[in-house]
């Protein structure tokens, strides 16, 4: 259990089972989040809700591992935030990395370092699986999660290039 200082006092921890339902939910919501209204109405929400599942699916699939999600949460247990972490193929490097699909933070409680915090225990948590690299997609529209990507050490390091066919 780790607890940080500052506004908010909380511990990171992996997801239990009576977390998952909740990071299933965040899940959809981080997968949807990034979907275009215009695909939201092409592909459909159940469409999208299960992708979104069937990603969350592969956290306990062993076959897919080492996978993890991390949660924050308050003195009091409730969750604030989380992180999720999934072994990948980077054609590029040609060996195994993190995968960061998604991260969370409660609305209520950003601006106070649990964005920060939770990157760092990814980080942590890839160099205990000997990762030597996490790695992860953010719209670069999105110049907060840009600035804590970057804050975090991230750099650009593809450009993702789509056609409309």
């Amino acid at each position: 259990m780790n607890s940080i200082s500052g506004e908010i006092d909380c511990h990171v921890e992996e997801a239990g089972e009576t977390d998952l339902p909740w990071v299933q939910e965040i899940m959809v919501q981080c997968i949807s989040d990034t979907v275009s209204p215009g695909d939201i109405v092409r592909i459909g929400r159940e469409r999208i809700r299960d992708i979104a599942l069937s990603e969350f699916q592969r956290f306990s699939n062993p076959l897919t591992g080492p996978n993890v999600v991390l949660v924050a949460k308050s003195s009091t247990n409730d969750r604030l935030g989380m992180v999720s972490i999934v072994t990948s193929y980077d054609a590029n490097s040609g060996e195994f990395i993190g995968w960061i699909p998604c991260l969370f933070v409660d609305p209520q409680h950003r601006g106070k370092g649990l964005g920060r915090r939770l990157m760092d225990e990814a980080e942590r948590w890839a160099k205990s699986k000997s990762f030597r690299k996490i790695a992860l997609t953010v719209n670069p529209a999105n110049e907060k999660a840009m600035s804590l990507y970057e804050r975090s050490g991230f750099n650009v390091a593809n450009v993702g290039m789509t056609k409309l066919i």
